[in-house]
């Protein structure tokens, strides 16, 4: 479940809204179970897209914290992958 405040990516192409796949915004208002609204900011904070999405649409980015607190898979592999080679 997406809530508020959720910092997603996008799964899929939305060139209606000028929208590509892998754009990341933030959910900022759930309109149903199956209904969000996401914003899409530039680098500079203006606000360049907010659209509704279906849940399948989007995918929930973890905070590094609670990426953490799950193992540190990312963290660990990113670790190993920069480590020095003999």
């Amino acid at each position: 479940m997406l809530n508020e405040i959720d910092t997603v990516v996008l799964l899929v192409d939305r060139p209606d809204a000028g929208l590509s796949r892998g754009e990341t915004g933030t959910v900022v208002c759930v309109h149903g179970p199956d209904a969000f609204e996401v914003e899409f900011v530039a680098l500079d904070g203006w606000t360049y897209a907010m659209e509704v999405f279906r849940g399948d649409e989007l995918l929930k980015l973890l905070p590094p914290r609670q990426i953490a607190e799950l193992g540190g898979g990312a963290a660990e592999a990113s670790s190993a992958t920069h480590a020095k080679r003999p």
